[in-house]
């Protein structure tokens, strides 16, 4: 056992500091078996051992008692302030070298290095103008769908029309009884292309406002008219009769004319 000098504490041998007080212990070891002798302790020069030499309080020389040798190592022990600061002091430096050398590393590959803060913002500016385009592309593709849909709706009416005017081609001309001899003759107040029979109906009730009754006649059915007409017609008459009917019919339809059908 050895005791410490400043706080007087029962310690175990081979301590270099107190366990109670924190002090160093300077060669402060009392065998208990000596306790009326007087001890001087006397480091040896070196590095690894100490002798302690043991003389008694009336100069009767002793035999040397030689202590187990210890390492002169000048460490706090553990959990005292000293040794905590050092611990965190090595872990500051490690993590400081460690960050150092990352940033000399070469980037993985596959991976973009760190770019300025300039970059970024050129690269903020290219994403919000790419998704502005990217709208606009969206809207022209509205407008062009929303366009072709009415292309259809037109094209969808056009077909209604013609499916009309079909029906009414086939409604619309009157088949008059074949002439007698010489009497093939025909005042014609109007012609219109079968794609328009609604032009000839049209004309059939002017004339009928007028109180004049005429026929719609299908002019490929008369070898002496044009083909692939509709002709608004008076008669048949014999040609006489078909002059004589024109003269006071042009004066309120200067267009109208005679022809044979036949």
């Amino acid at each position: 056992m050895i005791h410490c000098y400043k706080c007087g504490a029962d310690l175990p041998d081979n301590l270099n500091y107190c366990l109670h007080c924190g002090g160093k212990l300077d060669g402060g070891m009392v065998d208990e078996t000596i306790d009326e002798r007087e001890i001087e302790t006397v480091e040896a020069i070196g590095e690894r051992e100490i002798e302690t030499v043991v003389l008694e309080r009336d100069a009767v020389p002793e035999p040397v008692r030689i202590v187990a040798p210890r390492t002169i190592e000048d460490k706090p022990p553990a959990g005292s302030p000293a040794r905590i600061m050092g611990v965190v002091g090595l872990l500051v430096i490690a993590t400081m070298i460690g960050l150092l050398g990352y940033s000399f590393l070469p980037a993985p590959k596959g991976t973009d290095p760190v770019q300025p803060a300039s970059d970024s913002a050129a690269n903020a500016n290219r994403a919000t103008a790419n998704s502005i385009n990217a709208s606009a592309n969206a809207a022209n593709a509205i407008a062009n769908a929303r366009q072709a849909l009415a292309n259809v709706d037109r094209a969808l009416a056009n077909v209604d029309r013609a499916l009309e005017n079909k029906n009414a081609q086939n409604s619309v001309a009157t088949t008059l009884p074949p002439p007698k001899s010489g009497d093939g003759w025909f005042i014609i107040l109007g012609s219109y292309a079968k794609f328009h029979p609604e032009r000839a109906t049209d004309r059939i009730e002017q004339l009928r406002d007028l109180g004049i009754e005429a026929s719609i006649v299908d002019t490929d059915n008369y070898p002496g008219f044009n083909r692939g007409l509709y002709a608004v017609v008076l008669g048949p008459f014999s040609k006489a009769e078909a002059d004589s009917r024109l003269a006071s019919l042009q004066r309120r339809f200067p267009v109208a004319y005679a022809k044979s059908g036949y």
